[in-house]
């Protein structure tokens, strides 16, 4: 099973301090990343900054097209402009399709506020657990999906090599 996370920290340094902390379970072998990217909004910032974490997704199975179009249906005020109408309608059916749905983005998008920052992870077998005992007591809102063989079979298709 593989798991897409949203972990939004209340603070633009929280994200990239996980990100140590991840990097240390997947270099363990506790934790599977298969993809990694984090957002980081500055105050006073028209948009947030998106980054691609290679450091964590070593075996890289999507390429750069998911993420930029994840993060232009997420984020409202992209620099690329958020698209609207029939080509986001479209968008957002490709991440449906895929498992990824329309309640999981407008969920995200609710929570990327100024001032935060967040790391989304594509994680395989159950990593969920040993992530959730490597943010006790840190302040962190979590959103999760599953997504099931098929459907990341499906990812890998749409946004794959």
């Amino acid at each position: 099973m593989v798991t897409f996370s949203m972990l939004r920290f209340p603070t633009i340094e929280g994200a990239i301090e996980m990100e140590t902390t991840l990097t240390d379970l997947q270099e363990l072998h506790l934790l599977d990343i298969q993809e990694a990217a984090i957002l980081v909004w500055s105050p006073g910032a028209k948009c947030p900054k998106t980054q691609r974490q290679h450091s964590l997704a070593e075996q890289s199975t999507l390429i750069d097209r998911f993420w930029d179009d994840f993060f232009e249906l997420v984020l409202p005020l992209s620099p690329s402009g958020n698209t609207s109408g029939a080509a986001a309608r479209e968008r957002q059916g490709k991440f449906a399709d895929c498992g990824i749905s329309h309640e999981f983005i407008q969920e995200t998008r609710n929570k990327v506020t100024e001032g935060c920052s967040a790391l989304f992870l594509l994680t395989h077998n159950a990593a969920s657990v040993k992530m959730m005992k490597a943010l006790k007591g840190q302040t962190v809102e979590i959103i999760m999906i599953n997504l099931s063989t098929t459907q990341v079979e499906d990812l890998q298709a749409t946004f794959g090599i």
